[in-house]
């Protein structure tokens, strides 16, 4: 009976050993999922309008002034 280590040390010999696979660039935008998808059932997928994306202003840090004491 194998353990998982000589498991481990088995998958890692065989990724070693195989070609190197072509890395497709997976990252998709919600436009291009949603065609795929409306495609598979043969329909046109909705039509959605670019919104800018705008930066909240919680993110931003105001400028605090320092406080001196007057004596």
């Amino acid at each position: 009976m194998t353990t998982l280590i000589d498991k481990i040390e088995m998958l890692i010999k065989r990724e070693k050993t195989t070609p190197e696979r072509k890395k497709e660039d997976t990252t998709k935008s919600s436009s291009e999922i949603l065609s795929e998808l409306f495609s598979a059932f043969n329909a046109d997928p909705p039509k959605i309008e670019e919104i800018p994306f705008k930066k909240s202003k919680k993110g931003r840090k105001k400028h605090e002034k320092d406080k001196k004491k007057h004596k």
